[in-house]
């Protein structure tokens, strides 16, 4: 790596690819860091997954270098080519447009795809007044446990409450807060503490949103889980029974739920 970035034949290519790199790349590795989080996210990752297709597929078209954040290396480079420069431009198309590509693929090759696309039921915001969205509960059978309790009459009557919500009632589960370095406000939603009111005049569908919310939406509680198992389970600590064991993942496992949501923006 030294070797390659001492030589100044490479500078140019090194340069414009860590430009291209931080500008680019960040809101994909921003929503991988997001995903691994512990917080309730399955009603927002179809939302997530379509704005970075959109994203990357809008860089796929753009000839403005600053796009990319290439513009300060081009521009230090005295006498470039109008060749090259649009040999840049096209080469961070042609990256930008794979990982649409990639990313539209593994969308659609998940088979949980269908039932995260269904979990944006159980946000309120989206349900009050969007059009995107069908209030035909029948419509949302990806959800197995909601898809069992259809027929039932008292979910049915819950569910008429539920979509008959104007977006003042979700005012008190809102908080606007200014983000370092964005250009807007991002709203802070508490949709936990939105369905966990409603246990007492919506207990069906209060339930069903509440198990939904609490889908794991990568790998990485199972991996974390595992890691905890090899630290519990070790070559000092082999005599301890099942119940030993769960009840000591149970306590490392929520040990952190005070301050699990600190500073969550799920937007």
């Amino acid at each position: 790596m030294k070797e390659m970035l001492d030589d100044q034949s490479n500078w140019f290519t090194v340069s414009l690819t860590l430009a291209f790199t931080a500008t680019c790349m960040k809101r994909l590795s921003v929503l991988l860091d997001l995903f691994q989080s512990r917080r309730p996210l399955s009603h927002l990752v179809k939302a997530h997954m379509d704005g970075l297709v959109a994203y990357y597929n809008k860089l796929s078209t753009s000839v403005d270098a600053a796009d990319f954040g290439i513009q300060r290396v081009l521009q230090s480079v005295e006498g470039l080519a109008e060749e090259s420069i649009a040999l840049a431009i096209q080469l961070c198309q042609q990256v930008c447009s794979s990982v649409a590509e990639s990313v539209q693929y593994y969308i659609n090759s998940q088979p949980s795809w269908k039932f995260f696309e269904a979990a944006r039921v159980f946000d309120p915001r989206i349900m009050c007044g969007s059009l995107d969205v069908t209030h035909d509960i029948a419509q949302y059978k990806a959800i197995p446990w909601l898809m069992k309790d259809m027929d039932n009459s008292a979910l049915l009557e819950e569910w008429a409450v539920y979509i008959g919500q104007r977006q003042g009632d979700l005012q008190a589960y809102r908080n606007m807060q200014s983000q370092s370095g964005a250009r807007e406000n991002q709203e802070n939603f508490d949709i936990s503490r939105y369905w966990n009111d409603r246990r007492a005049a919506l207990p069906r569908l209060a339930g069903h949103a509440l198990r939904a919310l609490d889908v794991p939406v990568s790998s990485a509680d199972a991996e974390r889980a595992f890691s905890n198992y090899n630290k519990l389970v070790c070559s000092s600590r082999m005599s301890l029974s099942d119940e030993s064991i769960k009840v000591l993942h149970a306590t490392a496992w929520n040990g952190d739920i005070s301050g699990r949501f600190k500073g969550y923006a799920d937007e």
